[in-house]
């Protein structure tokens, strides 16, 4: 058979294995989750992938600025304390690929590791191993790095133009996934602060939903002198005086189509008890 035809064909078969890992790292990615969970997974699928040696992740702390391994094999284990002491070195050399992506968030593919100025253990661990090729795919939050994604490769031959190719797509897809991440939290952090700010208001503030509240925080039960579970099954036609329904619902009307952006009125409900009180709207 022509040599040129099997090595065809074995770039081929690397190809379309290289397109299963990248399918099923944005498998991964569209599971979502917590970061933690899912690097595991991808390191897993990327673990799998012919010449991988092994894959591991790792998160900026954003406190100390230290890289943290998050997802890490067990074949990496017994080398694991002097591979966080070389991804945080802080000197000007022998920084390692995973170091140069955390540091400066630039994608790192690395034909000839031996060739770096490394120190002795971790040209120990090189040759313990096996690794011929080192990938480190920055992931980032934001526009800045955030972690790293690792790959040891058996050789340089692994590392072609198309599989730094499909790297750098999984690398993207997930800095993408911890961008979602990180919105979902900055919300979550941010609704918290909100309903913190409300429940603590000296104000009464409510939400309605069509003809229903929809929130109703503690001051403005206190001011109508029902529990919660009571007035989030009635509305505001229900405890404005009559006399007065027509102006409130009318701004809720126009509130609703954008007509009025902060209006400011005065109008009277009915308490629980039956005791008429004079409120006003503001906003």
């Amino acid at each position: 058979m022509d040599a040129r035809r099997v090595d065809d064909s074995s770039a081929q078969a690397r190809a379309a294995q290289l397109y299963r890992v990248l399918l099923d790292v944005h498998a991964a990615v569209a599971h979502g989750g917590e970061p933690a969970p899912m690097l595991q997974r991808i390191c897993d699928t990327a673990f799998r992938a012919e010449g991988v040696i092994a894959a591991w992740a790792g998160l900026i702390d954003p406190r100390s600025g230290t890289l943290e391994p998050v997802a890490y094999p067990k074949i990496l284990k017994p080398f694991e304390a002097m591979v966080r002491g070389l991804v945080n070195a802080r000197g000007a050399s022998g920084i390692s690929p995973t170091a140069r992506a955390a540091r400066e968030g630039t994608t790192q593919f690395v034909l000839d590791p031996h060739a770096l100025e490394l120190p002795a253990a971790a040209h120990a661990m090189l040759g313990a191993l096996g690794i011929g090729a080192v990938a480190a795919l920055p992931l980032t939050v934001g526009g800045r790095p955030a972690g790293v994604f690792t790959l040891y490769l058996r050789r340089s031959e692994d590392l072609d133009p198309e599989t730094q190719r499909v790297l750098r797509a999984a690398g993207e897809s997930i800095s993408l996934a911890l961008e979602r991440f990180h919105d979902r939290k900055r919300l979550a952090e941010s609704e918290a602060k909100f309903h913190a700010l409300v429940e603590q208001s000296i104000a009464g503030i409510y939400m309605v939903d069509g003809e229903r509240f929809a929130y109703v925080n503690p001051r403005l039960c206190e001011i109508l002198g029902y529990r919660e579970d009571e007035l989030l099954a009635m509305g505001p036609r229900e405890v404005v005086l009559e006399e007065d329904r027509e102006l409130v619902l009318g701004n809720l009307r126009r509130r609703v189509v954008g007509q009025t952006q902060s209006p400011r009125y005065e109008f009277r409900v009915r308490r629980k008890d039956g005791a008429v009180r004079h409120v006003g709207v503001h906003g």
